[in-house]
């Protein structure tokens, strides 16, 4: 399972990838990357069977800080 991750990972890397850097989009291509390895990390941790907190309640209290809520 963590191999059919790190190859949809490197299939999405190599589609995307060389088009932000053709046309010089530096920055997107670090926010790219950063994104990519961080949905990477998550799958990973999921094959492996650990259990993970809800990000929702997370991106809730963000919003709510956000609004003054």
């Amino acid at each position: 399972m963590i191999a059919l991750v790190l190859l949809a990972g490197l299939t999405v890397a190599l589609l995307e990838g060389p088009g932000l850097i053709r046309q010089g989009y530096w920055r997107e291509l670090v926010v790219f990357l950063a994104l990519t390895a961080l949905s990477l990390a998550l799958g990973i941790l999921l094959a492996l069977g650990v259990e993970l907190p809800k990000v929702s309640s997370a991106i809730t209290a963000v919003f709510k800080a956000l609004l003054g809520q």
